[in-house]
């Protein structure tokens, strides 16, 4: 859905859309009282998927008006095309994942005990 990458008719879009928003107020719930930097990713993330919706109701289709052009030797002369919506979700997506993978406690894990004195 990201990018004009989307190959689903606009009504399959819109209740993904939804669907995600749920979940994703959900994981806001959850991290309200552990930690601002997943928080501020899901929030990010939510204001791109809410961001999108009036767009695809109105019109029936989102307009992407920034485009980046790269050079050459990237393999590609132009990025996808996106908008301000896109880049918050992509934003709130790096947030989560840099407090996912680096920040975020993870338990133990559980010692083996062997009964080898037998």
């Amino acid at each position: 859905m990201a990018f004009s990458l989307t190959i689903l008719k606009m009504p399959v879009v819109n209740a993904l859309a939804v669907v995600a928003i749920a979940f994703i107020i959900y994981y806001l719930w959850r991290y309200k009282d552990i930690a601002w930097l997943p928080s501020l990713g899901m929030a990010f993330i939510l204001g791109g998927a809410f961001g999108n919706i009036p767009e695809r109701i109105i019109t029936g289709y989102v307009v992407d008006w920034i485009s980046v052009e790269w050079p050459d030797w990237l393999l590609f002369t132009r990025w996808p095309s996106f908008n301000v919506a896109d880049a918050s979700v992509s934003v709130g997506i790096v947030m989560y994942l840099i407090y996912i993978l680096f920040v975020e406690e993870r338990p133990a894990p559980a010692e083996t005990s062997s009964n080898s004195e037998s």
